[in-house]
């Protein structure tokens, strides 16, 4: 499995290579998906040893990256409108973490910047467990995505079925 993600990888020079570790905390495992505004990897929680989800804020419309050259930095096109939505990715995690209680809503771990993005780390959820929950998130969703920036709710999601 891990060879097939690593053969994905080098498919698409934008993911994160394998094995990199972010904060020196997460490693990425593997490529989940990708949107218009984002990477999702699987990944391991080296201090808590545990799987977790891990969103990358990749707005393809404005970064570059080239891992096949050593690249884990987003290059960005117009500075002042990627920090502008880069700071509206944070406001959407502050307003997730709040529901972390909610049953069928994922929990958000832990929030940083790095290689000049930011990551949500997501607790992970087995494929079995999300299914039940899966009818009650959309719901939710449904409701969140009418509160959110417009060009947010087209690009971030909840996580259910990771």
């Amino acid at each position: 499995m891990v060879m097939v993600m690593e053969q994905q990888n080098q498919i698409n020079n934008q993911f994160l290579p394998v094995h990199t570790k972010l904060q020196e905390r997460y490693e990425i495992l593997k490529v989940n998906g990708e949107g218009n505004f984002g990477i999702t990897y699987i990944g391991w929680d080296c201090l808590l040893e545990s799987k977790v989800a891990i969103k990358e804020f990749f707005p393809v419309s404005r970064v570059r990256r080239d891992v096949s050259k050593g690249e884990t930095e987003v290059y960005v096109f117009q500075e002042k409108e990627y920090e502008q939505i880069l700071e509206k990715y944070l406001e959407e995690a502050r307003k997730l973490s709040k529901l972390n209680q909610i049953d069928g809503i994922v929990s958000i771990r832990d929030f940083f910047y790095a290689n000049h993005t930011a990551y949500i780390v997501f607790r992970r959820m087995e494929p079995y467990q999300s299914m039940k929950l899966n009818k009650c998130s959309n719901r939710f969703l449904a409701h969140c995505r009418k509160s959110m920036s417009r060009e947010l709710s087209t690009g971030i999601s909840v996580p259910t079925i990771l």
